[in-house]
């Protein structure tokens, strides 16, 4: 959010909160649009070809994330490269938005890193 809708007269988080709840009901607000259309998925198209010419591209999400749109939209961004044919990596695992990060970096994501760094 900070990076999206930062309010640095806002204290104490200093950021705008997408969602606003009037009345009992949870509205957008313009942080959210704006955050919505600063999204990597709202882009895929106008960048196919630089996003064709990475080395690699891989990311991930939990079954559990408490952060619920995370897997939503990991497989909106994992389907929409898949329709425009650019390769990459994307899993789902088990756990939640942290309780794996340790395991997974070692595991798999510096390994995943390693194998396509440039070597001379």
């Amino acid at each position: 959010t900070a990076a999206f809708a930062p309010a640095p007269d806002a204290p104490p988080l200093y950021v705008e909160l997408p969602p606003e709840i009037v009345d009992g009901e949870v509205v957008t607000t313009p942080a959210a649009e704006r955050m919505a259309t600063a999204l990597p998925l709202a882009h895929i198209a106008e960048r196919v070809e630089a996003l064709r010419s990475l080395r690699g591209l891989a990311f991930d999400t939990a079954f559990d994330d408490e952060f619920a749109h995370i897997p939503v939209a990991t497989k909106a961004f994992s389907d929409s490269l898949e329709a425009l044919e650019v390769p990459h990596v994307y899993e789902v695992y088990e756990g939640d938005h942290r309780n794996r990060m340790r395991e997974r970096m070692a595991t798999k994501i510096l390994p995943w890193i390693d194998a396509r760094l440039k070597r001379d």
